[in-house]
């Protein structure tokens, strides 16, 4: 069990340690409901896209938009339990990995977050592959520049001999 990381009110939020959380999380949640219950899969899948982003996007592995996207869902769901009469009058709302509201939350929005994520990985891909074409084509400008540089020293070499 693992304790709800501070920060949801901070705009620079320790990602990794809501990404640990956001994995333990739907981890009791499989364990409690079963793998086949209502968006665990979604989930699983959503935490399988972030790893997938990590290796495929480097630069990103610190902070991805997917990781924006588990944060905010976790923190939307704090901001309903702060607003909860109960839990007002607690100093403090302290969630574990294995709160049951927690996990219905995660199983409402887990189709809505699966789409949104995939959305986010396909855009980044689709945009990593337009820098490649880009960055070939210049590399191609670049060789033929080279190219004609080298018939150029070639047509004046019989001048220095």
């Amino acid at each position: 069990m693992i304790l709800m990381p501070e920060g949801c009110g901070n705009p620079f939020q320790d990602t990794a340690a809501f990404r640990e959380f956001y994995e333990a999380s739907i981890s009791y949640m499989a364990a409690r409901l079963g793998p086949g219950a209502k968006g665990v899969v979604d989930l699983w899948a959503v935490n399988e896209m972030r790893s997938e982003m990590d290796l495929a996007f480097p630069n990103m592995a610190e902070e991805s938009p997917l990781d924006r996207l588990i944060v905010a869902q976790i923190c939307t769901f704090y901001k309903v339990r702060l607003g909860d009469p109960v839990n007002k009058s607690r100093f403090g709302v302290k969630i574990e990995s294995s709160d049951a509201q927690l996990h219905e939350h995660l199983s409402n929005v887990a189709s809505r977050l699966y789409k949104d994520s995939r959305n986010l990985l396909i855009q980044a891909l689709a945009e990593r592959a337009r820098h490649r074409q880009k960055e070939n084509l210049i590399a191609s400008r670049m060789s033929d520049v080279r190219r004609a540089r080298e018939e150029g020293r070639k047509k004046i070499r019989d001048l220095f001999r």
